[in-house]
């Protein structure tokens, strides 16, 4: 009950910023990607530039909460993972809404994914999503 009155809370607020706002003064968070090429590596930065007062979950330690941050890179060309780089500056709290232990960034951050080509000189792609969910402080 307690989570459907909070899913309730959000999705009214996000009908009144809305109807206050034009659709790009009203996103709190803004994300940029750049992918640059080093040798047998590709870079692909994903920067968040955040808004004063308001926050970007990044994950949760334990079960439920708000939609952590995640990123779905599986559909590769030429290409594999072979690290990512996270934020070192993340922040932790427990959250009392949510009930759970969670780590957010209410900076700019960025995350890199270092790929490796598998065939050099042929054309590689990445084709990928994120999710995340933001709240005002």
């Amino acid at each position: 009950m307690k989570m459907k009155k909070i899913l309730s809370l959000l999705f009214v607020s996000i009908i009144s910023i809305t109807s206050s706002y034009a659709v790009e003064e009203m996103l709190p968070v803004e994300v940029k990607q750049t992918i640059t090429e080093k040798g047998d590596s590709v870079i692909l930065k994903i920067s968040f530039a955040v808004s004063d007062n308001w926050m970007v979950y990044d994950s949760i330690i334990g079960e439920g909460g708000p939609i952590p941050l995640t990123f779905d890179l599986n559909t590769l060309t030429n290409l594999s993972l072979a690290k990512i780089l996270k934020p070192k500056h993340l922040h932790k709290k427990h959250d009392d809404i949510f009930e759970v232990d969670m780590l957010y960034f209410k900076e700019d951050v960025a995350y890199e994914f270092v790929f490796l080509k598998e065939k050099k000189g042929e054309v590689y792609s990445i084709l990928g999503s994120f999710e995340f969910m933001c709240c005002n402080l």
